[in-house]
């Protein structure tokens, strides 16, 4: 009872209750057992009221069983028998009324601690369901009821296994249920990888889960709890994550991370690759040890940028790999950010540019070797590690590398003569409209251009290729142009992996190696351009010693 005066209202009818039977009682009785009924009455009010009201009721039993059942009746006696009666049933009161005030205390604190339980367990964020020994459901909270699709109520008696269906989500064959995996072994176990709930709908939830048993105090199994939540969210980002970690690891390309003090981080198999490094030597140590003495005001630049929060603009440079060779690279770093949008270092891409410095140091020196050097020049533009494509002033394509044969999928023999947009078609990645051809736009504008932000060109095969090119004119002494060079490059991949680490800006190596090569080469490249495209009708016109 919660009500105080409830409590008084029913000590009361107890007494009234209990006083009737004795009346009823008393031609059988007599003055015999004055107190006995009213020791029941007693009990019951201790046990279902509190201490006040027990002793109120202890109190007018003792008073109405001296004044109506002991001799001489009805007014109060002061006999010695009386006395030491009504003192006996007042300790024996007493004694009641304490242990039933014990047993409620005890009671009502197993009740609210059952209470704070089960308000515990329906409250967690994890699903969470209670069976017996028999493996049949006693509880669920509301995040269970939502994933099963089963309310509390229905599933209530019910064996677990009915409920909490569950199964391998590669070959969707059925996987023990973790309650009889607990009632072998005994103790907590977890779920394999890889496990599925399918609800009572039907709908299949990636969970993570244990299984408890619950003991007594003697050691007797007498349940088992299941905490399991539904990890799909978090299945997709370790799948993202590793597929990125993957496009990381194994990238053409350099990548490392560091910290804002400049101390590697992170080491994939391209850095291996390009500076000679293993991952357990270089991680730790300062990222100076990759740059020449002369450069290390690049590294203080590019430090204070990211700390910024700015991405470092595209730094073509050297750098040392470990057995202290100075390379050529095309480094990118952008900043990298934790949970709370805090810059905590920066990642790093280093594209290795060796061959096409050497190309460039080679074109310089063409100017004065020109003749004997012009099909070594050839050579090395076809060996560059970028798509190379040159035409003459018309447009028609006089040289094609084995890597730009690769990407269009057309022979260098099938290509030269044949239009550069017949073989270089590109459109826009999003709306697959056509792009204006960078050769065509040379010719229009006069001057280096480079490719439009997410152009694909299409092989001949109907194959699409993420790409980054730039086109350049090719002049001769007088300021004509006698050709163009077309230079472009595959970054379907980088672009992936720039867009996951959510870098600002791509790669303009193309196109700074085209303006470059336009800036500099001058007549030694006009030359070569006009030779190439020439050579066949000038042979075909000019007749051979064997004439």
């Amino acid at each position: 009872m919660r009500s105080t005066a409830a409590q008084y209202a029913f000590a009361l009818l107890v007494l009234v209750v209990s006083t009737g039977v004795r009346t009823l009682l008393n031609p059988i009785l007599g003055e015999n057992l004055p107190y006995i009924f009213f020791f029941v009455a007693v009990a019951v009010v201790s046990l279902t009221c509190d201490l006040y009201p027990a002793l109120v009721e202890l109190a007018g039993s003792a008073l109405l069983a001296n004044v109506l059942f002991v001799v001489p009746q009805y007014y109060f006696s002061f006999s010695n028998q009386a006395l030491v009666s009504g003192t006996l049933y007042l300790i024996g009161g007493f004694a009641v009324v304490y242990t039933g005030q014990v047993y409620r205390r005890s009671a009502r604190a197993l009740q609210e601690q059952q209470d704070w339980l089960h308000t515990t367990i329906t409250s967690i964020g994890d699903a969470v369901v209670v069976a017996d020994t028999d493996g049949l459901i006693k509880l669920m909270n509301r995040v269970a009821e939502k994933l099963t699709g089963w309310s509390l109520n229905e599933a209530r008696g019910k064996p677990l296994t009915e409920v909490f269906r569950i199964f391998n989500q590669e070959t969707h064959q059925m996987v023990e249920n973790p309650m009889e995996k607990v009632r072998r072994l005994k103790r907590v176990v977890e779920l394999a990888n890889h496990t599925i709930l399918v609800s009572r709908s039907g709908e299949e939830i990636a969970i993570d889960d244990s299984g408890a048993p619950i003991f007594a105090p003697d050691g007797t199994l007498t349940g088992i709890v299941l905490v399991f939540r539904d990890v799909t969210e978090q299945r997709k980002a370790q799948k993202a994550t590793a597929e990125l970690a993957a496009i990381v690891e194994y990238s053409g390309d350099a990548i490392a991370t560091k910290n804002l003090d400049g101390i590697i981080q992170t080491w994939n198999n391209g850095a291996e690759r390009l500076f000679g490094y293993k991952r357990e030597e270089i991680i730790g140590k300062p990222i100076t040890i990759l740059i020449p003495p002369d450069r290390l005001d690049e590294e203080a630049a590019i430090l204070h940028r990211i700390r910024q929060g700015q991405p470092s603009e595209r730094l073509e440079t050297i750098r040392l790999t470990r057995d202290g060779r100075h390379i050529h690279v095309s480094v990118g770093v952008s900043p990298i950010k934790d949970a709370d949008g805090k810059i905590i270092g920066a990642s790093k891409v280093v594209h290795d540019i060796t061959a096409l410095a050497a190309a460039r140091e080679a074109l310089i020196r063409e100017k004065e070797l020109l003749a004997a050097q012009k099909e070594w020049l050839r050579t090395t533009l076809t060996s560059i590690g970028d798509a190379v494509i040159a035409t003459d002033p018309d447009g028609l394509i006089t040289l094609m590398n084995p890597v730009a044969e690769e990407l269009t999928e057309w022979k260098s023999e099938e290509a030269i003569g044949k239009p550069v947009a017949e073989v270089f078609r590109i459109v826009n990645q999003e709306t697959r409209k056509p792009v204006e051809n960078p050769v065509e736009k040379v010719r229009r504008l006069n001057h280096v251009v480079g490719l439009a932000n997410h152009t694909v060109l299409i092989s001949k095969g109907g194959q699409d290729f993420a790409i980054d090119d730039s086109a350049a004119p090719i002049r001769d002494s007088n300021g004509k142009i006698t050709g163009i060079v077309l230079i472009f490059r595959d970054v379907t991949q980088q672009r992936a992996l720039e867009a996951a680490l959510n870098q600002n800006e791509r790669l303009a190596l193309a196109g700074r190696l085209s303006a470059s090569i336009a800036h500099e080469i001058h007549n030694p490249l006009d030359t070569v351009g006009n030779a190439l495209f020439f050579s066949s009708s000038n042979s075909a016109q000019s007749p051979g010693p064997d004439s």
